[in-house]
């Protein structure tokens, strides 16, 4: 039995709680709404979303929002903050010891600065793990199986290999990866493919009035995933998650197919402005939780300006430049014009 702390009581770190306390864990989950947590002190469960309420905590999850967190009490502690929270997040870490950290957020902030280099900026000598793949929280929460990743740097790979030791035998399948930032570019990348598929579905399914025809998607969507490839290739990401032989390529490739349909925050996203919304109408009406993927749009697009991979008048990236486009406020048809002049231009 390990004890392991969670910070963020949000649907994945919810989630994570439930199947480490399962598997015979000692779970602390904490948050820092104080509120929150003393409601579902007394409820025996979460109420955020309804797929957590089916779930009551039992005795091996303790509740708590007071105080700092003491890493030099768990072997692990979990940040399952979003991107934006998780410097205010480990703030209320008590963090004097090498227990390593556990970071699970999807994404870059500008200047693509990972989640990995945040947490060695402030705890420099601690080991620093991210636990990422191609799982809802929902799915994990009702023990359907699904694949995650560990990534580490090589010198921790024996911390790596006893986190992922945690989940043996459980509904989570997890494999290890040493390509951190290519890891991290794929999921900033992959956000930003999910909304593009959004808005490619949409805007085909508004303009036959029905489900959109499946040659239609399978070329775009494909289109879309060759992209977000060539785009991580020119960020930095090495063969290790890319080559078809290595024990990443699985993972990305799921991790790709993941966010097809309105249960991806950015798909539902996409998908209401390639209907004819507008982005900023679009971005209201999403119910449950942040899409990602503006954020990591103009992330992806400023680093591109920079390095000057982005400024041929062949565009090499029409989907990344369609997406840029909507944020500003083109319209769908203009940006799917574009786009569909790429694939006639291409062929």
């Amino acid at each position: 039995m390990k004890k392991i702390a969670i910070m963020g009581a949000g649907g994945f770190g919810t989630s994570l709680a439930l199947i480490l306390s399962r598997l015979g864990h000692q779970i602390t989950l904490w948050d820092i709404d104080k509120q929150l947590i003393k409601r579902w002190q007394k409820l025996g469960k979460s109420d955020r979303y309804p797929y957590l309420s089916k779930h009551r905590f039992p005795d091996s999850i303790s509740l708590v929002s007071t105080g700092k967190i003491d890493s030099s009490f768990f072997d692990f502690v979990i940040i399952s903050s979003s991107m934006q929270g998780i410097i205010p997040t480990l703030g209320h870490l008590k963090h004097r010891t090498n227990t390593p950290l556990v970071l699970i957020q999807k994404g870059m902030l500008p200047g693509l600065i990972s989640p990995e280099e945040i947490a060695k900026k402030k705890f420099p000598h601690t080991p620093v793990l991210q636990f990422t793949g191609a799982a809802f929280a929902k799915d994990i929460a009702n023990g359907s199986p699904a694949g995650m990743m560990v990534i580490y740097n090589r010198s921790d790979e024996n911390v790596a290999k006893k986190y992922a030791n945690l989940f043996r035998g459980s509904n989570l399948w997890v494999d290890t990866c040493t390509d951190i930032r290519g890891v991290n570019i794929h999921n900033t990348l992959r956000t930003i493919a999910s909304f593009e598929q959004g808005f490619v579905y949409g805007y085909f399914e508004n303009k036959s009035g029905r489900k959109p025809p499946i040659s239609s998607i399978a070329i775009t969507f494909s289109a879309i995933s060759q992209e977000t490839k060539l785009i991580a290739r020119a960020l930095g990401a090495t063969k290790e998650i890319h080559d078809i032989g290595s024990k990443a390529y699985r993972m990305i490739e799921a991790d790709l197919m993941l966010c097809q349909n309105d249960t991806s925050r950015n798909f539902a996203l996409g998908h209401m402005v390639g209907k004819g919304m507008g982005f900023n109408s679009a971005k209201n009406h999403l119910t449950q939780g942040v899409a990602e993927c503006v954020n990591n749009i103009k992330s992806i697009s400023s680093t591109l300006q920079k390095t000057n991979l982005h400024s041929r008048k062949d565009d090499p990236y029409p989907y990344l430049a369609a997406s840029v486009a909507l944020l500003k406020g083109k319209t769908i048809d203009e940006v799917m014009q574009s786009v569909i002049a790429h694939h006639q231009h291409h062929s």
